[in-house]
């Protein structure tokens, strides 16, 4: 209790949960706008809104942040251009809440605009058809119908949200400046100069009972009212038209959207071929060549044919683990299934590089010893990223009807029978969008980097122990960071 009577820390808890509700709120609305119109709205266009809804999920968080630092920063040619063409007072407006939450909202929403966009692609448009056939218009359409049959996902999306938020240390370390919050605080605990894992735990312990609260809030908000769209065979009727209003504030939105985005990967892109970003903008390819000029077995290359080999291993288990795990919370009736949806959140509630110690420490020793196998690194993979597979595949069962289910069984097809015949067609916006979501996330998968390098690049097939010779993580070693040789996502964005 030491560290809560600290004013510091009880300020630090208080920022955490202010951002991560705000970053909630905003991910949430970007991502429904964003769903709204590659699903009901574009046609031909909608591919280029779908890119850009789903291009931050191929970074890592902090480039995100880097990148608005680039921009919008006290020395980004944004703030440049504003205060010699406007006169505006250059300040550092941007580093505290305010650069955190714009970072964080560009980053996550891609996760709630996958869950979203599937959620509405399962909705029966002979729902809103019935609706207008009641004379009811445009507007009494979609706050009535619509919206209601949205509120599994936007629970869903908001909780992922939420959570990764609370995670996120990144981009808190590079906008953060004196607005502290809970992953920053739990990270220098650990690896920094402070060194107290009494302390790190004990924050620890106040991240997941946020988490709780939350989850809890979220059940509590969807109810146990249904939500089925899809039951049988019926009249699927056409896609109605949205409000005249709704659409073209969607597309006022993501053209704002599409417009910063192109600017700031633009950057990202411009940057890779420049010899020092703010300093010499000459064009060279200098940066490509030291990457992969030098051969197979140099440079960027070993890191990223083991970066694709692992992602393209752990994203089909991320995804089947999670429908899983989602068929039995939502489909199975026993007692403690609340418990377990909640248990496979808290993976998602831990900063990356407590995780990341965490795995060392519970996989370093007789039984199960994985400390230097490729094993560990696809595990974790698997764990970090199983709840959105979850959350996604909970959101898409609950607007399919159970009797599709029992019809299955009644015929003598058997529960696994079920599942793949039955199910996973209805279901495949989902698992698409998990699979996607696996994959990306695990290219620049930060937990590697509190695992020793052999772990994350072994000798032979990379699937044994590690080699006589290396000893292992004795208890009191000091736990640091790997740099000297990153993964693909380091390579490609620093």
């Amino acid at each position: 209790m030491t560290v809560l009577s600290q004013a510091h820390i009880i300020q630090v808890i208080l920022n955490s949960i202010a951002l991560s509700i705000a970053v909630g709120v905003g991910c949430t609305f970007f991502g429904l706008v964003l769903a709204i119109y590659t699903t009901r709205i574009a046609k031909r266009s909608a591919i280029i809104g779908r890119i850009f809804s789903i291009l931050p999920i191929v970074t890592p968080p902090f480039v995100v942040g880097l990148g608005v630092t680039l921009m919008m920063g006290r020395s980004g040619y944004v703030t440049e251009f504003m205060v010699e063409w406007f006169g505006l007072t250059n300040s550092n407006w941007l580093y505290g809440f305010t650069g955190i939450w714009l970072a964080q909202v560009l980053a996550f929403t891609p996760m709630a605009f996958m869950i979203l966009d599937g959620a509405i692609k399962t909705i029966h448009p002979s729902l809103e058809e019935a609706s207008y056939t009641l004379r009811a218009s445009r507007w009494q359409t979609f706050n009535g119908v619509f919206v209601p049959l949205l509120k599994p996902a936007l629970a869903n999306a908001f909780l992922i949200v939420v959570v990764q938020s609370l995670a996120d240390f990144s981009n808190p370390l590079v906008l953060g400046g004196n607005f502290d919050v809970l992953a920053t605080q739990i990270y220098f605990y650990i690896t920094g100069s402070q060194l107290d894992y009494q302390a790190a735990s004990t924050l620890g312990a106040f991240l997941l009972l946020f988490s709780l609260l939350v989850f809890c809030v979220q059940y509590m908000w969807i109810g146990k009212r249904s939500y089925v769209t899809v039951s049988g065979k019926s009249y699927r009727g056409d896609v109605q038209p949205l409000p005249v209003t709704l659409v073209w504030s969607v597309i006022a939105i993501l053209a704002v959207w599409i417009a910063f985005n192109a600017l700031l990967y633009g950057s990202i892109f411009y940057g890779s071929f420049t010899v020092n970003w703010g300093v010499d903008y000459t064009l060279t390819l200098a940066n490509f060549i030291k990457l992969f000029g030098q051969g197979m077995s140099d440079g960027a290359w070993p890191s990223l044919l083991d970066t694709l080999l692992y992602a393209g291993i752990a994203a089909p288990i991320t995804a089947i683990f999670g429908l899983l795990i989602a068929w039995i919370v939502v489909r199975q009736q026993f007692k403690g299934k609340k418990t377990i949806e909640f248990t496979t959140m808290l993976c998602f509630a831990v900063p990356g590089t407590v995780a990341g110690v965490s795995y060392i420490l519970a996989f370093n020793s007789a039984p199960v010893y994985l400390t230097g196998t490729a094993a560990i690194v696809i595990i974790s993979m698997v764990m970090r990223n199983v709840p959105v597979g979850i959350r996604a595949g909970i959101a898409g069962l609950g607007q399919i009807d159970k009797s599709l289910d029992e019809a299955s069984l009644s015929l003598r097809a058997g529960s696994l029978r079920t599942i793949t015949h039955i199910l996973l067609p209805l279901l495949r916006p989902a698992i698409l969008s998990a699979l996607i979501y696996s994959f990306v996330r695990a290219i620049y998968h930060r937990q590697r980097h509190c695992i020793p390098r052999h772990a994350r690049h072994p000798r032979g097939d990379g699937l044994h122990p590690q080699p006589r010779g290396r000893r292992r993580i004795r208890r009191g070693d000091r736990l640091r960071l790997d740099s000297d040789r990153g993964d693909a996502g380091d390579y490609f964005h620093l």
